[in-house]
């Protein structure tokens, strides 16, 4: 795939997402999911 179809990809992503990147998105719905943000209780 050319950079010129790989920009426009992304752009579509984007504007599919409002402008937030899928990978950010991610990271920000797991993170109370991290094992340092859990006790021991709730990581087991």
């Amino acid at each position: 795939m050319g950079r010129a179809s790989r920009k426009k990809q992304l752009q579509r992503q984007q504007k599919q997402y409002g402008g937030i990147k899928l990978s950010a998105a991610l990271i920000e719905l797991c993170e109370p999911f991290e094992p340092e943000n859990l006790s021991t209780k709730e990581f087991g």
